[in-house]
């Protein structure tokens, strides 16, 4: 049974990326490894992402995330043009938990890999400027690169975020410009089941070993910019 209603909840997230496609005509899905306002972005699978505008100076998109378990689910940007937008902005996101389990809490995560190379800082812009949280989710602590939301989340259960009037998550890319390397970083969703916050020794971790994979696949991340 709980397979069945895995398999309905998956659909009807599948589909809701094709409806939010076609609200706009200038949307477009992201194909992960593809590259939007100077910036190659991936997607694990459970992520879905579609970009409504790029401007000179900022990626709207719209974010669905459906969870088989207590694994997050990692976004890498990965800076290939030197007039890459700084400003990536997320205006909704659909959350589905599929994980069999019972939330307590929601963390959005970024481990800033290529800063101790000489890029500059990534950090979440706010606190003025992060999600609206859904119903079922009350408090939140943030810092540059972590920001926790208490609350609660039932299995099979999906929450809408951005849509109060807080409104939007917005990300500093601080894209490297000029003789400096091109930046790195990882924006990594993570649901709680204890409401403990991931400490900064395991932020600093977790950049570390995603910076290899990074470090190993991209072309770009450890060049000198022209």
């Amino acid at each position: 049974m709980i397979g069945k209603l895995k398999t309905a909840a998956i659909a009807v997230f599948t589909a809701a990326i094709g409806v939010a496609a076609s609200s706009s005509h200038a949307a477009v899905i992201v194909q992960s490894g593809s590259t939007y306002g100077g910036w190659d972005i991936t997607t694990p699978a459970g992520i879905s992402l579609v970009v409504d505008s790029v401007t000179s100076n900022t990626i709207s998109l719209e974010k669905f995330a459906a969870f088989p378990n207590m694994e997050g689910l990692p976004i890498t940007f990965t800076q290939v043009s030197a007039n890459a937008v700084p400003l990536i902005d997320f205006a909704n996101e659909q959350v589905t938990n599929l994980s069999g389990s019972h939330w307590s809490g929601f963390q959005y995560i970024l481990a800033n890999v290529s800063e101790s190379l000489g890029a500059g800082a990534v950090t979440f812009q706010g606190p003025g400027s992060i999600f609206a949280p859904p119903v079922g989710y009350t408090g939140v602590s943030f810092t540059s690169n972590l920001i926790t939301y208490t609350g609660s989340q039932a299995n099979l259960a999906t929450a809408s975020w951005g849509f109060g009037a807080d409104g939007d998550l917005i990300i500093n890319a601080n894209p490297s410009h000029g003789n400096t390397f091109t930046q790195d970083f990882v924006f990594k969703e993570q649901p709680l089941t204890n409401l403990v916050p991931l400490p900064a020794a395991g932020l600093q971790g977790l950049a570390g070993l995603l910076g290899l994979g990074l470090i190993a696949s991209a072309k770009t991340a450890k060049k000198l910019m022209a």
